[in-house]
């Protein structure tokens, strides 16, 4: 008689609560859960990272523009578990997840698109499919119209724009890029304009929304 398969090795990070939950019934499914720990804790993120698949709530997911790989973040691919909600869905493929279930699926069916995961496939409910397909095609139309936006900008207002998308102000705009702040308000005037927006937290949250702010820094390297 031949032995059992090495069982699938999963890591859970979540909240306590969903934590407990996952874990325990993972295991009772005849996966081996070799770590559990908070998403934003970087020693279960590294613990994680001996495990096939991790396993994650929805709600503790990261902002897919500060953490556009979610495999790369947690080390492994990812199976989030959520509500049946479109948001949360695009949210969690935008992050890089490589399945989506929802909680109200028995935990045999969790643990089964863990192995599913696990193979190289991607999990996402069916009833959400098209809804999700249609909801990406917008947001890459959207991206596209946005980028195209700033394709406008001179290579100094996209410089003004990076540095105010990370949180600078017009006095440190102006130290970073050895300008005067006068010089300043003006490129962020015009960066507006273009931009045909009304404010500067429309304007980083053009950037932001459609998870360009890489294409900045891109966009000076090949200007």
């Amino acid at each position: 008689m031949s032995a059992d398969p090495t069982p699938l090795r999963v890591a859970v990070l979540a909240t306590p609560l969903a934590r407990r939950a996952l874990a325990a019934g993972l295991a009772e499914h005849g996966l081996d859960v070799v770590a559990d720990g908070e998403l934003s804790d970087p020693d279960a993120r590294r613990r994680a990272a001996h495990a096939d698949v991790v396993v994650l709530s929805a709600g503790d997911l990261p902002d897919p523009a500060a953490v556009p790989a979610l495999a790369d973040h947690v080390g492994a691919a990812a199976l989030v578990v959520g509500d049946t909600d479109a948001d949360q869905l695009e949210r969690a493929m935008r992050a890089g997840a490589a399945g989506f279930v929802d909680w109200e699926r028995p935990l045999a069916q969790i643990a089964e698109a863990a192995r599913t995961v696990a193979r190289g496939e991607t999990v996402v409910p069916p009833g959400m499919l098209g809804g999700l397909l249609q909801r990406l095609i917008e947001r890459r139309r959207s991206a596209d119209q946005a980028l195209a936006r700033l394709a406008t900008l001179t290579a100094r207002e996209r410089q003004v724009l990076a540095l105010l998308c990370d949180g600078h102000d017009v006095p440190a705009i102006a130290r970073e890029l050895v300008i005067t702040p006068q010089t300043a308000r003006s490129h962020l005037s015009h960066v507006l304009s273009r931009l045909e927006v009304h404010s500067r937290l429309e304007a980083v949250a053009l950037v932001r929304d459609h998870d360009l702010r890489a294409s900045l820094d891109a966009m000076e390297v090949t200007a």
